[in-house]
């Protein structure tokens, strides 16, 4: 008996909502009815379900949307529930093609390799420090730039924080201290200027913000507004590398693992030991093309489409065909099977030194010398009961190929994580692999069954990759730094030269009859890409 002629429409309704998207699109192809149902008469009602479309809890409305990292402003000029998931579906299916769709765009900020940079979708710029010195704030459309600081007013290789939401940014300095800049929101005529609101003075060399990490085995957990301190006595050893979430502040220990401590009193919550996991996964090595591993193929054919170019002072050199392929990849049960071979790592689990970690709700991911990500899909309670942590299912680790180079781990072992997505670096491949939402969810099991991603490298050509020092995984998109030729003009001439840019690539289609800033990328890529 067909439901929507015996029972009144809030029930069918409410029956609808429990239906994923595909299970109403295929319900509507059952008849006419259903249809006229589903996509006219209760459209609004049925699409708003959080079944149907991603949403935060309690969300009534779209003003979420304006809060959308996104690259191409992909959900601005939503209207309704139904439009939300169609662009929300055609995202969600490229990011989980074995070949995606992508579009990127590579920005060159200033003369030097850029060390950390931060995107402000609202505003729609990046803020970025420098390995030479100083800060700069690009436009993130047009590229140009907007606003500076010279190398005298910031250090070389300053660490860099921003909060989008208040538009303020903090970076540390020479003489121990931490500077923090606001965004001149409300003036229009100086759209990406900062201006001083405070500097926070310290005792010894800080590394980190706002959580910072001292080398004298002290910790500083700082709220950029107000100007509140918790002091945190922590364990001699940190690395430097930590990250915080509602709670908690986290601490990389290298081979003693994670160390958390209570944000607002600095009371010690527990650790996370990666070696106690007993649930072992592996990828295997992603295989790239020979001109894409040919550095020196790269640079001649980099500079043959230079020559055919107009000259830019904030242009990188595009991308030969054939660059920037994706390498589809799935988390295989076990060990890797060439240990003992070239490139694999042979440091032991129980010997292995752990670096940069990062949490997200109650999941939390990081990095180690050898290459190994660990996994922890509910930490809160693991620490509740650390005796439960080898025979545990929220934990799981993935070995890949890695040399153990000690300058990439040293400099961060970079990560990321955000909407069930990790992205992270091992070697001059940059890995974005699904992992689950869900509190305590059972990780060898949607390792094995559900979890997909691909790999990319890190330069057009791994000879001239240098180590990532920042990527970021957003809701269309990743930005990481970037190592691809620029040039400089001396004497008239154009001169090819390495430079470390800000690369974005975005998973959101340009829309039927509108243009974005990828639509006419100048990059020219492989046909993926563009």
């Amino acid at each position: 008996m067909d439901p929507l002629a015996v029972l009144p429409p809030e029930v069918v309704v409410r029956i609808v909502h429990f239906l994923d998207l595909p299970g109403a699109g295929r319900l509507t192809q059952a008849s006419r009815a259903w249809h006229q149902f589903i996509q006219h008469a209760h459209r609004e009602a049925i699409y708003a379900s959080p079944t149907k479309v991603d949403r935060p809890d309690g969300c009534r409305d779209l003003a979420f949307l304006r809060e959308k990292r996104s690259l191409t402003g992909y959900f601005q000029g939503v209207e309704s529930w139904r439009e939300l998931c169609k662009r929300q579906a055609k995202v969600r299916r490229n990011w989980q093609s074995d070949q995606p769709a992508v579009r990127g765009r590579t920005y060159k900020i200033g003369g030097d390799p850029v060390w950390r940079f931060r995107m402000d979708f609202k505003r729609r710029f990046i803020v970025s420090t420098s390995e030479g010195g100083g800060l700069h704030v690009t436009d993130m459309d047009n590229g140009e730039l907007l606003w500076q600081l010279s190398r005298r007013d910031v250090r070389p290789f300053a660490h860099l924080e921003y909060d989008m939401e208040r538009g303020v940014a903090a970076w540390d300095r020479f003489g121990n201290s931490i500077e923090v800049w606001q965004a001149n929101d409300e003036d229009e005529g100086s759209r990406g200027v900062f201006s001083r609101v405070a500097v926070l003075h310290h005792e010894c060399e800080t590394r980190g913000v706002p959580a910072i990490v001292r080398h004298a085995g002290e910790g500083d957990n700082h709220k950029l507004s107000p100007w509140l301190r918790t002091h945190i006595d922590i364990e001699r050893g940190a690395v430097g590398h930590l990250d915080q979430g509602e709670g908690a502040v986290m601490y990389s220990m290298a081979r003693k693992g994670y160390h958390f401590h209570d944000k607002a009193t600095g009371e010690a919550l527990g650790r996370l030991q990666p070696a106690a996991c007993t649930n072992v996964f592996h990828i295997k090595q992603p295989h790239y093309t020979d001109d894409e591993d040919d550095a020196e193929s790269f640079v001649l054919e980099s500079v043959a489409v230079l020559e055919r170019r107009a000259r830019g002072s904030n242009r990188v050199i595009p991308l030969p065909s054939g660059g920037s392929h994706f390498v589809p990849l799935r988390p295989e049960k076990g060990r890797h099977p060439n240990h003992g071979e070239l490139h694999v790592s042979e440091i032991p689990l129980e010997q292995d030194e752990w670096g940069a970690g990062m949490l997200s709700g109650s999941f939390m991911v990081g990095v180690s010398r050898a290459g190994r990500i660990f996994l922890c899909s509910d930490w809160p309670a693991l620490l509740a009961d650390p005796e439960s942590a080898a025979a545990s299912n929220c934990t799981a680790i993935i070995e890949t190929v890695s040399e153990g180079d000690s300058d990439r781990f040293d400099m961060g072992g970079w990560l990321s994580i955000r909407n069930g997505r990790i992205l992270f670096e091992v070697d001059g491949r940059i890995y974005i692999l699904t992992v689950p939402t869900e509190p305590g969810a059972h990780l060898p099991s949607f390792l094995s069954e559900s979890s997909s991603g691909f790999a990319v490298a890190s330069s057009p050509g791994l000879g001239l990759s240098r180590p990532v020092s920042f990527m970021a995984v957003w809701d269309d998109c990743i930005s990481f730094t970037y190592c691809t030729i620029g040039w400089a003009v001396e004497l008239d001439r154009l001169i090819p030269m390495p430079v470390k840019a800000v690369r974005v690539l975005s998973w959101s289609p340009c829309l039927d009859g509108q243009k974005d800033i990828l639509c006419d990328s100048e990059e020219e890529s492989d046909s993926r890409e563009e």
